[in-house]
């Protein structure tokens, strides 16, 4: 039961973090007739408790459901906030890389104090309802939930091109190819609870990259040597 609720919630926080973040207005640099000031790039460290869960969201989306999008905010955000659900940002999407999966839009990360949260969030809604405002809104939807027994955190920066990979396969294999990336380790985190929408195996690890330039990250891809994996291309747009 505590899985099917943490599926639920993860949809709405997801959906409710990506659209803020999509909609925002980027503000331009002051000019000067003297100087451009250089402009610093714009990060933000994000941090969830111990015990509590992090949850990444990304959804292949039909078109034309803004509308029934709009209907599904207004029925689950006010519980959503009523329970402690956190924006961790998201990553826009750029590029399906590799694999599959035409995932859209972006990936939404957040997370919860604590896995109370979400059962008392269960216990609010119907999961039914829920499950039926969903199916005309989304193809897929892949949602990896991992509690956290230690403090977590993680910077992202505007500006950094991040590479979000799904992995299949054992620990040893994962390992061996994250370790021969010249990109940054962001996170790897083995795949505690997976959910979709469509039927698929689980996969073993998420992982996000920060890249110096597509064009290393694509020279990775080419060397993998992993059972399988989906690959996509991501920026981060920090909160105004």
């Amino acid at each position: 039961m505590l899985n099917r609720n943490l599926h639920l919630l993860t949809l709405i926080v997801g959906i409710w973090v990506a659209t803020s973040c999509n909609t925002q207005t980027q503000k331009q640099a002051p000019k000067t007739e003297k100087k451009t000031e250089k402009q610093v790039p714009s990060s933000k460290t994000f941090t969830i408790p111990a015990g509590g869960l992090f949850v990444t969201f990304m959804g292949e989306r039909k078109p034309g459901t803004d509308k029934l999008l709009e209907a599904y905010f207004e029925e689950v955000l006010p519980i959503t906030a009523k329970h402690g659900g956190v924006s961790l940002g998201t990553l826009t999407m750029d590029k399906v890389a590799y694999g599959n999966y035409p995932a859209t839009d972006w990936i939404g990360m957040f997370g919860w104090p604590d896995g109370e949260s979400a059962q008392a969030f269960g216990t609010e809604v119907n999961p039914d309802r829920l499950d039926q405002l969903r199916r005309p809104i989304w193809n897929q939807l892949k949602i990896f939930i991992n509690p956290m027994p230690d403090t977590f955190s993680f910077t992202l920066s505007e500006g950094k091109m991040y590479e979000y990979k799904i992995l299949w396969g054992n620990e040893a294999e994962v390992e061996n190819y994250l370790h021969i990336l010249t990109g940054k380790s962001v996170f790897i985190l083995p795949v505690v609870h997976y959910e979709e929408l469509q039927p698929d195996q689980k996969p073993s690890f998420i992982a996000l990259i920060e890249w110096e330039s597509e064009e290393n990250a694509v020279k990775a891809l080419t060397k993998s040597s992993i059972k399988r994996q989906e690959s996509f291309f991501t920026h981060f747009v920090k909160e105004q």
